[in-house]
């Protein structure tokens, strides 16, 4: 299970893993801050597209993960 989020009216893939996203409970409705890196990522045979990979984010003032760490979120979860 997948994720995207929305930035300056596009929508951004995030990289991740479904069971991280349920954890957290995050919702269609819920305001979202990301923390984190936009990656390559290839995928045949689409090609290349960009990624975004959480290293902290903050859903309805709740924090998971700690961007200082430089760790994925679902690791730092783990």
């Amino acid at each position: 299970m997948g994720i995207e989020l929305e930035l300056d009216g596009k929508e951004v893939e995030v990289h991740g893993v479904g069971w991280c996203w349920q954890r957290v409970g995050i919702r269609e409705s819920d305001m979202v801050t990301a923390r984190g890196v936009f990656v390559s990522m290839i995928e045949m045979p689409e090609g290349c597209r960009e990624e975004l990979i959480l290293f902290e984010q903050t859903i309805e003032g709740r924090t998971y993960g700690n961007a200082r760490e430089g760790i994925p979120v679902w690791i730092q979860l783990s």
